[in-house]
This record gives C-alpha cells, sequence and structure tokens, in this order.
C-alpha cells in the first residue's frame, strides 16, 4: 500500500471511519418521524448516544495512557499534570459564574469537534504531492463546520443546544450569515473544479479526503442548519465520536 491514502485496511476504514457520518443521514432520512421532530432527547437516547457511545469511548483511552507503562514513563509529567489544571481551571472558571463556566466548555468542545475532522484530513492528506489542492481540503473542511456554527450563532438559540440554553453568543445579525454564506459556497466551488482539475490530470482521487470533507459538509449542514431537531444534532454530534475511536484504533494496529 505504498501509494495507497487508506493508513492500514481500505474496508475496514471506510466501513467505521468515511461510513458512519453518510449512514447517521440516511437513517434521519428514513426515519423523519424519530429524529427530525423538534423535540429533546429522552433518556433512553441519551444512554444510548452520551453514555455508551461518547462516554465509553473517552473512558477508552485511559487504556492508552495512564494504563500503559511506557507511556505513563515517556509522559509521566504531563499525564499527572493535565487533570489536575483542568480541574483546578474548572473551579476558577465555575466560581465566576455557571453561565461562563459552560461557555467555555461549550467552545472547548466544538473547537475539539472542528480540530477532529481537520485531522482525519491531515492524515489522509500525507502522500498528496498538490499543495493547492492540501490546502483547499483543509479551508473546505473547516469552512464545511464554521458556517453551520455561524449560521447557529447568527439565527439562534434553536431547539437544541449544546451543553446549556444559551452557552453560545447569539449575535442575531442575518446580513453576517448572508456573507457567510456566500463566502462559504465560493470555497465549496473552488474545492470542486480544484478536485475535477487535480482527479483528471491525475488519473485519481484521494477516496478517504474526498468522504471525509463531504460527510463534514454534509452533516454539520443538514444537522445544524437543516434539520434543527435536537436528536438530529445528538446523533450527528457523537457520531464523529465513534470515528475518533475507531480511528485509534487502526493507528493502534499500525504502530503496535
Amino acid at each position: 500500500m505504498v501509494n495507497s491514502p487508506w493508513l492500514s485496511k481500505p474496508k475496514t476504514e471506510f466501513l467505521f471511519i468515511c461510513l458512519p457520518p453518510f449512514f447517521c443521514l440516511l437513517l434521519i432520512l428514513l426515519l423523519p418521524s424519530i429524529f427530525q421532530q423538534p423535540q429533546d432527547v429522552n433518556t433512553l437516547w441519551w444512554l444510548a448516544l452520551v453514555l455508551v457511545i461518547d462516554v465509553s469511548h473517552v473512558y477508552s483511552t485511559l487504556y492508552r495512557t495512564y494504563f500503559d507503562k511506557q507511556q505513563w514513563q515517556l509522559h509521566k509529567p504531563l499525564l499527572i499534570a493535565i487533570p489536575i489544571l483542568c480541574f483546578l481551571s474548572s473551579i476558577i472558571l465555575f466560581q465566576l459564574g455557571s453561565d461562563i463556566f459552560w461557555r467555555v466548555m461549550a467552545y472547548i468542545a466544538v473547537f475539539h469537534f472542528i480540530r477532529q475532522q481537520y485531522g482525519f484530513v491531515k492524515v489522509y492528506q500525507r502522500k498528496e504531492s498538490s499543495h493547492f489542492l492540501h490546502n483547499m481540503e483543509i479551508v473546505t473542511v473547516y469552512a464545511s463546520m464554521l458556517y453551520p456554527l455561524l449560521y447557529w450563532h447568527c439565527y439562534g438559540p434553536f431547539q437544541f443546544t449544546w451543553f446549556i440554553p444559551n452557552d453560545f453568543l447569539f449575535l442575531k445579525n442575518h446580513m453576517l450569515e448572508v456573507i457567510g454564506r456566500w463566502v462559504y459556497l465560493a470555497i465549496l466551488f473552488v474545492y470542486l473544479i480544484t478536485w475535477i482539475r487535480f482527479t483528471w490530470l491525475k488519473k485519481s482521487f484521494n477516496l478517504p479526503v474526498l468522504l471525509v470533507i463531504v460527510g463534514t459538509a454534509l452533516n454539520w449542514y443538514f444537522g445544524i442548519v437543516y434539520f434543527k431537531s435536537d436528536l438530529a444534532f445528538t446523533l450527528f454530534n457523537l457520531s464523529w465520536h465513534t470515528l475518533y475511536h475507531h480511528s485509534m484504533v487502526i493507528y493502534t494496529e499500525i504502530t503496535g
């Protein structure tokens, strides 16, 4: 697999990294009465999506950090300092006000999700030769997340929230959203032309990068802008955590 953009096993990566966002979208389209209604996430859905998918994969990282003797010895000061600093910072933030605490947490979570998708693109770009295509893919995956967030900030609050109601700073600026929309469409157009040009020249294309970008764009747009459903948004949102978890499994296979 010298010239392949895949990390190790294309079928495994396709199923567990590239396919889930498209599967989530298909599920929501096929079951509109369940996922597209403006309703809160009930206890059963919360247990399935948050506790089983989200929380479980977070704790599973302990086996690659604190429970790994080699990693523990290598990064011991950092692994000790991080939870202490996070705990102390959380106490200070909460003393400033619960609204401030949850707002900071919300934007940290947003940053985490955005950088996660950027990381997928960077991993699968490692063998690309074109710097322009490389940069356009980065710009496009960022724009595909930033525009829906801009829409949320300009038209919110919606039925759904990130953590608590009003944890985002809502701008109520429709003109800013219109400008952002045209910038986003321009980026998509340039990326499409760039992708067609380099695909035609090379007679091949980077499938995993394309699937990650398209999957990201569809899920963030439909989850935030189109459906405006708490359950649909939560399903989209936490599907990325599943992707991240399985990517770490594949990475472990490669590095041993």
